[in-house]
Order: structure tokens, then sequence, then C-alpha cells
């Protein structure tokens, strides 16, 4: 035993007990050089277990706390720093593709998302004057395509004119004959008949009425045959009184 060998060797011995709660120890006894005894000690570690177990777990406690603390405060951090900046970024992509390009962004935090937001409103900036060009483009388009409808319509009523003017001269030639032939052989009867005023009327009626008919072809010719504008001062007193 431990004892034996205290005394045996002069030394001390030391030994825990297997189930690791009790460390015993011996040491000799000398007097003038002989052993006369030996001398035991023994001490109960239950106690220091007891205290290191309670310091585990309270270090145990503070490491969850401190882990729970440095999440917490790493999850706000992420939130300030890149989170809640690219929240705003994807606000702000919604609005441009909804046709606003009018709200720049200015994100805090670091240098990256800075530059991110830079980015960004340089695209904006980009899209808006696109923009922009893209409709004048279609205004410049509007506006020639009303120029080409305003010529076509011109060119319809240029036609109809030139049309209408053949008309009017195909109409004047065929009618024109005739017509002249009517005004002078009503002219010649109205010579013959001067003494028959009933006759008389008759010839008048037919050389007014031939006429008007050869008025109405010629003031048809004129529309049809462009003239320049012409200016002329007219009595407006008189001009009144004639329609009234």
């Amino acid at each position: 035993s431990l004892l034996l060998e205290a005394i045996q060797t002069r030394a001390a011995k030391s030994q825990i007990s297997p189930q690791g709660m009790q460390l015993l120890s011996y040491a000799p006894l000398l007097k003038d050089g002989q052993v006369k005894g030996a001398a035991r000690l023994s001490l109960n570690l239950s106690g220091e277990y007891a205290r290191l177990a309670r310091s585990r777990t309270l270090f145990l406690g503070y490491f969850v706390l401190d882990f729970i603390l440095l999440l917490g405060l790493g999850a706000f951090i992420l939130r300030r720093i890149v989170v809640s900046p690219l929240e705003r970024l994807l606000k702000a992509t919604e609005r441009v593709i909804e046709g606003d390009y009018s709200h720049p962004v200015h994100l805090p935090g670091s240098r990256e998302i800075a530059g991110l937001a830079d980015s960004f409103n340089l695209m904006q900036q980009g899209l808006k004057d696109r923009r922009e060009e893209v409709e004048l483009h279609l205004r410049s388009l509007e506006e020639a395509n009303r120029a080409l409808q305003e010529a076509r319509l011109e060119t319809i009523r240029s036609e109809k004119m030139a049309s209408v003017g053949l008309l009017a001269a195909g109409m004047a030639h065929e009618i024109g004959t005739p017509l002249a032939g009517i005004i002078g052989y009503s002219g010649i009867l109205a010579d013959e008949l001067a003494n028959d005023p009933e006759k008389s009327d008759y010839l008048r009626r037919i050389s007014a009425d031939a006429a008007r008919i050869d008025r109405l072809v010629r003031d048809l010719l004129n529309y049809a045959r462009p003239v320049k504008p012409e200016i002329e001062c007219i009595p407006v007193k008189e001009f009144l009184e004639d329609l009234f």
C-alpha cells in the first residue's frame, strides 16, 4: 500500500480514490534519521467538484448570453448597414419599373453600398435621358405624321379640284355650244317678236335663264382654275344695301 511505500522509501506518496472524490496523501515521520511512523492526510474533493460544476455552468451561461447579445447586435448592424439599404434600393427599383425616374437614392453604409447607390442613380438618370429622347422622337414622328396627313389631304383636294376642272372644261365645251345657239336664236326671235309682249316676255326669260347657265359654267371653271387671290376695295354701305 502507499503507507508501506512511504515508510520504506521515506518519501511522501499521494493517491486519488477510484471515484475521484477523495485525495489520500502519506508521509513518513522521521526522528534522528529513523522512521518512527507515518501520517495520512485525506481530502474530500466533492466540494471542489461542485464548485467546478457551478463554474462550468456559469461559464456556459455567460457564453450563451454573450452569443445571443453578439447575434442580436450583429443582426441589428447587418440590417442597418446592408438589409435596410437594399430594401430602399429595391423600392427605388420598383419605382423605376413603374416609370418614375425622379427619386435618386442615397444609402448610408459602407463604401460598397454607397457605390451601389451611385451606380443605381447613374442608371436611373440614363434611363430618364433615354425616355426623354424617345418621347422627343415620338413627338417628331407625330408632327411628321400630321404633316404627311395634311399633305395627303391637300393632294386629294388638288386631285379633286383637277377632276372638277376637267369636268368643268368638258361641261363648258359640251354646254357652251348649244347654249350659245340658244342665246343667239333667242336674241333673233326677240327682235322679230318685239311687237308681241307675251312672246317677248318668254324670250326674255329664256335669255335670262340661258345667261344664268352660262354664268354658272364660267363660275365653275373659275373655281376649278387655280388663281391668285386679289384684294379689292368695295363700298361696304352699298354692298349691304344690295343685300337687304
